[in-house]
């Protein structure tokens, strides 16, 4: 395109508010999921809406499988599941593993990272237990 009709088609956006109002339109912000931390690899993964998360990473005594996510916010997420615990009868390294249905909340989004930082669920008598991530 030669100058001439370049400034030719440059006037005529101007004249119609294009340019002014690209100009003035606001940027998009890319918003992610938060994450959270799965300790059942190495390294550990940072995931979204995993199927399942070790809870003990220091002994494995607690896992939640089979996660059903409900909702996954900037804030928490909930998910219905199955629990796996040790049951340390007659000790951890022999007892055997209860299961049960459970509640799972991830809550306690930090910064840098967008991590969920705790996990809450109901343990197999129904009480709410508090798990950091």
């Amino acid at each position: 395109m030669n100058t001439v009709a370049r400034e030719i088609v440059w006037g005529s956006i101007l004249a119609l508010g294009v340019a002014t109002s690209v100009a003035s339109a606001p940027m998009a912000v890319a918003v992610t999921d938060p994450v959270v931390t799965n300790c059942a690899t190495y390294p550990y993964e940072q995931v979204v809406r995993p199927d399942k998360l070790l809870l003990a990473c220091g002994d494995a005594g607690l896992w939640v499988k089979d996660i059903h996510w409900t909702s996954w916010g900037p804030d928490t997420a909930e998910g219905e599941a199955t629990q796996l615990r040790k049951t340390c009868q007659p000790d951890c390294a022999t007892g055997g593993v209860a299961t049960g249905p459970t509640h799972i909340t991830l809550r306690k989004v930090v910064q840098p990272g967008n991590r969920f930082s705790e996990a809450e669920i109901i343990d197999l008598n129904g009480t709410p237990e508090t798990w950091p991530l």
